[in-house]
Order: structure tokens, then sequence, then C-alpha cells
């Protein structure tokens, strides 16, 4: 059988944990059918016979309690209720709070309800109508102390019902104003009634404490007009009464933090004057600060969300018409148009003729809660979402897959490729340099100078060919380790390419080329390394060359303006186009190119070249922070352009460290 233990870890169990510990309470179990299953409470409550009710039926006790419990057995939702018990010795009042509950799947549901014992709160308002009844006949017949006072407060005559430690023989007052023997704390306030209740001819009241015995004491003081200028003062103690109104507002209190805690704020709506009260939670639940703007019904229709105002509506006009308690959700809207969800429970008083004259009940803020369900539901969305897209997620995978191993094939192809081509390339210089090795040797014993010059100059021509072939692989390798080092300058990038074309000619005659050299309009000074821009004009040239006709031509020309490394990377800056008219570059391998060991398909094996060049190439204006590429041109042929910024923070700022380290 389940017990109380079973809450520990809900929400519930936490609220009525901490009621228990403040207030007086006990707890009960109960099935459906009313059968006490379990009672817990306070020592007062275990010594009654009350709770020695295991087993017997709480409906006996409580008559009207099985109604009060239909929210819970019926749609599974909290309630609040009064209810009373007439014991051997007296009458208790409580409070109820009741909470559905299911210990496993198989039990049926069951409630546990708290009650919380307001006794002493009813007996103290009726302790204290009481006392007020009889104060006021005390008052009417013997008062405490009695003074009779003049307009300038002197005392006339004195007696008192008080024969006590309060008690001042009567001619120790007579012919004195009455100032002289009360605390100077009290005079200003003395002198202000008495001359109020001289000039407005009415009744004058007002209160103060006085310490006796190192007890603060209470006391009234009744200022009453007579026709002679003269004035009546009574006092009387009203201690008990302070103290009783004190533990009835330290009851207040409590139960005022319990609702903060809970964050639950109780109505009141009399529908005789159409006005609604509030207790202080309510301020910050609907985050307002005067409580009386929201006394109106129709002000707080406005903090309710509009797509909620008519359900709302309807299910009070559907209480007020049924008489039924109520319980709905709905939601504030905040003014920065936050939502706040709010469970209000409540029920209908009636009049003798069965009229609705009151609704009264509780408002909680459950939007933690339902923030948490809707988070579970959303969680819950894109798991199955997210099983549903497996197979998605699966194919994706080995899409992926498939690419990586077509690239791990292609760059083994590459590799392969670049073996072949370097393989020929040291295979050719190797084989001319030993056979002529072998040549000049054969000559030399036939004292034949003229072809022993021929034999050396092509193996100088071929070691030459070895030693490029290796510059580049070892080029290559510094700048993608980055230990390449650049010199950086301001220099004219005109001047780099004209230089690069003049040692250039050679070759272009050889080819039949002719370069058309188109001279700029503008400054071409820029930030950069001289050597290193030469190598990649070089290069590009040199590959232009290669793939271009005899008899044709190749351009040179300059461009300045703002172009992208990326859509949102723009930079200002200057460079050149190569273009050729040759055979061109297929679509696809406009970027395949640039990388290292590739060179185009339109590249037969043994033509030459390792396809360093342009990857060698690519490096180096990266690192001036530049962009490289090619692409095919209308008229046939291919353009490679070279662009480098005209402004590079970076290389600025590296060259003003070098600046700063040089002069140091």
């Amino acid at each position: 059988m389940a017990s109380f233990r079973t809450l520990s870890n809900s929400y519930e169990a936490e609220i009525l944990h901490g009621l228990y510990n403040y207030v007086p309470l006990f707890i009960i179990r109960l099935n459906r059918e009313g059968l006490i299953l379990e009672t817990q409470g306070t020592s007062f409550y275990l010594e009654s016979t009350l709770l020695d009710t295991n087993g017997q039926n709480l409906y006996n006790l409580f008559p009207n309690m099985k109604d009060d419990l239909v929210p819970i057995f019926e749609f599974n939702q909290h309630t609040k209720f009064k209810s009373s018990l007439n014991t051997n010795s007296q009458k208790i009042y409580f409070e109820n709070y009741a909470f559905p509950i299911s210990p496993s799947e198989e039990d049926d549901k069951q409630a546990i309800i708290v009650f919380l014992d307001l006794t002493e709160d009813v007996r103290s308002r009726e302790d204290l109508n009481e006392k007020n009844n009889e104060l006021k006949a005390i008052f009417d017949a013997i008062p405490d102390i009695y003074f009779r006072l003049n307009a300038e407060g002197f005392v006339l005559d004195y007696k008192s019902a008080i024969l006590s430690d309060m008690y001042i023989p009567r001619e120790d007052f007579l012919n004195r104003k009455i100032e002289t023997f009360l605390p100077t704390n009290l005079n200003v306030k003395i002198k202000d009634c008495i001359h109020e209740t001289i000039i407005k001819k009415h009744l004058v009241t007002m209160e103060y404490q006085l310490e006796f015995n190192k007890t603060i004491r209470y006391f009234e003081a009744r200022f009453f007009p007579l026709f002679n200028d003269q004035i009546i003062l009574i006092i009387r103690e009203i201690t008990e009464k302070v103290e009783i109104q004190n533990r009835i507002i330290e009851k207040e209190k409590m139960l005022l933090e319990t609702q903060r805690i809970a964050m639950v704020y109780s109505f009141f709506w009399d529908l005789v004057s159409n006005k609604v009260t509030y207790t202080d939670e309510f301020l910050s639940i609907a985050e307002v600060t005067d409580l009386e703007h929201y006394s109106v019904p129709k002000s707080v229709l406005k903090i309710i969300h509009p797509d909620d105002q008519k359900m709302v509506l309807a299910e009070i006009l559907k209480s007020l018409e049924s008489l039924d308690n109520f319980y709905l959700e709905y939601r504030f809207l905040m003014p920065d148009n936050r939502v706040k969800y709010i469970l209000s429970k409540g029920k209908i008083k009636r009049d003798k003729l069965g009229k609705p004259i009151q609704m009264l009940g509780l408002n909680q803020d459950i939007t933690l809660r339902k923030q948490t369900e809707l988070e579970l539901i959303t969680q819950k969305s894109e798991l199955q979402k997210l099983l549903n897209n497996i197979e998605g997620i699966v194919a994706a995978q080995t899409n992926e897959l498939r690419i990586a191993k077509e690239k791990a094939e292609k760059a083994n192809q590459a590799k392969s490729y670049f073996l072949a081509n370097v393989s020929h390339e040291l295979k050719t210089p190797i084989h001319a340099i030993m056979s002529f090795a072998e040549l000049g040797k054969e000559r030399l014993e036939k004292n034949d100078t003229i072809k022993i010059r021929e034999y050396f100059e092509i193996i100088i021509d071929s070691v030459e060919r070895l030693y490029k072939l290796m510059t580049n692989i070892l080029d290559l390798s510094k700048l993608e380790s980055g230990n390449e080092k650049f010199e950086f300058s301001n220099s004219s990038l005109f001047s780099v390419c004209k230089e690069v074309v003049e040692e250039m000619n050679a070759l272009l005659d050889q080819n039949s080329l002719v370069l058309d050299f188109k001279v700029p309009n503008f400054s071409t000074e820029l930030y950069f390394d001289r050597c290193k821009i030469a190598q990649v004009i070089r290069n590009i040239l040199y590959n232009s060359i290669r793939f271009s006709q005899k008899n044709s031509r190749i351009e040179l020309e300059f461009i300045n303006g703002e172009f992208h490394r990326s859509q949102k990377d723009a930079f200002a800056g200057i460079g050149f186009i190569v273009r050729d008219f040759g055979q061109g570059i297929l679509q696809d391998e406009a970027e395949l190119i640039f990388e290292k060991f590739r060179q185009g398909s339109k590249v037969k094996l043994g033509t030459g070249g390792t396809g360093l060049g342009l990857s060698i190439s690519r490096e180096i204006v990266n690192n001036h922070q530049g962009i490289i590429f090619a692409k095919n041109h209308s008229q046939g042929g291919a353009e490679f352009y070279v662009i480098l910024p005209k402004v590079n923070r970076n290389l600025v700022s590296l060259k003003l460290k070098e600046d700063v380290k040089h002069n140091d």
C-alpha cells in the first residue's frame, strides 16, 4: 500500500512538508469511497479521536466532503475547500487542500487531504468581537480611568477603577495639567486632542503604549466635549485586544507568505457590488502596482490573453448558472508580451434563496510547470523527427564516406600522377647526364673538343632542370609548413612584371610568341615581397607560354578596384591578368590546377612540368592575403588573375615590428 513517503520526490510533497513544519495541520490519505487509509499530523491530532479512524469512512465524519472531492476523483485536479468537525470538547474549523495521487497503475485513484487548523483564527475573531462588546459595556458603566479637564488641560476631577500598579491617588492629579504626569512623548499629542475636542466639539480618540515593569501595555484615550468647555477623558487598557489583533495579523502574514512561496493569490468577488479584492501576491503574479485599479472585473479581463478571454467568460457564466465549482487554465499577457499560465480554482456562494452572491477562490502561477510540459513535448517531437529521419542521416553519412573515399582515391591518383611526372623529369636529365658523360669520355680520347663542349652543355642543362625540380618541391614544402620567410617592402608591381617579361623574352622568341605588355595608367605601388611575386609572375607566364600555340600572342594587363575574397570579405587591390589564346581550361578544373601534384587533364604525361608551379603561386599569394584564380575568356584560351591588397593590416603590423626590432 502506498504511503505519504511515496510523494517524497513530488512537488505536492514539498508543499505539504513546508505547511506541516509551520502551521498546525494533519493529513489523511483516502480512496474514492472515502475509506481512510493513513493519517499523519501534530501531536494534538494524534491524541484526538479523529485520527483513530484508520479503516473508517471519512464521509461519515464530513458529510459534505464527497462533493468537495469531485475535482480530485473525476477530473484529476487539485482543490481547496473549508470544513468543520464537532468533537467531544469543541468545534474545530479547517481549511483543506486536496491533491490526487495514483500509487500504481493497478491501484485506483486516491487523494491526499491536508487539514489546516483555523480554529484559533476563528476563536480569535469571536473573542475579539466578544471582548469589544465587553469593553464597550465596561466603558459605558465604569471606565478604567476617568478625568474631567478644563480647556487648558487642568484636572478638575479624577477617579480610577483599577486597584493595581497603575493606580495613583486622586489628590496627586487634581488642579494639575494632564501633560505634567504623562510621558513627555505624549504631551504634544494630548494637547492636540484637547484642542480639537474644544474647537470641533466632537469625540477624539488616540492610542498609545506605556512600559510597566519592562512590559509594554496598550491604552486608548477618548476625549468627550462638555457644554461648558470642559472635557471628559476616559482611558482604558486595550493590551489584550492589541495582542489578539497582532496574533491575527501574524496568522494572515503566515498565510500570505505561504501563498507567495506557492505563487498563489486569493480573490473574493462580491457579485452584489461587483467588486473584486485580492491578496498581495496578485501584484507580483500580474506584475501590477495598484490593487484598487483591478477591483472592477473588467480591468482584470484586460490582462488575460485576448485568445483566452471568451473562454474565461464562458466558464464563469457557466459556474454562475450551475452554481458549481470552477476549475480552468488560462494565460496572463504581460506588457512586454511575455505569457504567464494561471490555474484558477474557486466556488460560488449563494444566499438563502439560492441566488449567487459571492465567488471566491485561488489563482496559481503555473508558468514554470507549463514551460516544462511544453519543453517535454518539444523534445519528444524533436526525438520523433530524429527517429523519422534516421534513414536520411545514415544515407547522408554514407554519402559523406563515399565522397571522402573518392577524394582519397583522387589524392592517391594525383600522387601517382605526380610521381610518374617526377620520375620522368628526373630520369630524362639523369639519363642525359650519364649518356653524354660516356660520350664525352670517348671523345676525350679523340681530342674532339667541340663535341665534348656540346656534351658538357647538355649535362649542365640537365643538372639545371634537376635543380629547378628539387627547388620547386622544397619551396612548396616550406610554404605549406609556414617556414618560408618573406621580405616585404614598398615596390611597384609594374616594375616587377617588366623585369620578369624581359628575362623571358628569349623563351617567347623561341616559341614564336608575342607578349602584349600593357602599361597601366595608375600607380601599382604595393607592399609585397618582390622575389616571391616575381616567382608567381614567372610561373604564370611560363604556364601560358607552355600552352600557347606558335605564332600566337599573350597579353599582360593591370587591374585596379574592389575585389572579393568571399561574399562578405571585400578589399581594395591592384593586380594583373595574364591572358593566352591556347587550349583553355576545362570548366571543372579551374580550381583543381592550383592543387599540388595536379595538372589539367589536357596535359599529357611526358609533356613537362610537375604541377607545382601554380600550387607554389597560390601559397605565395595567400601569404600576401591576396587572391589568385583562373578562367577561360570569350576568345578562347585561359586568363590568370593575381590581385594583392592595397592595405594589408597584418603585413603593415609585421613591418612595424620588424622596423622596431631593426632599430633596437
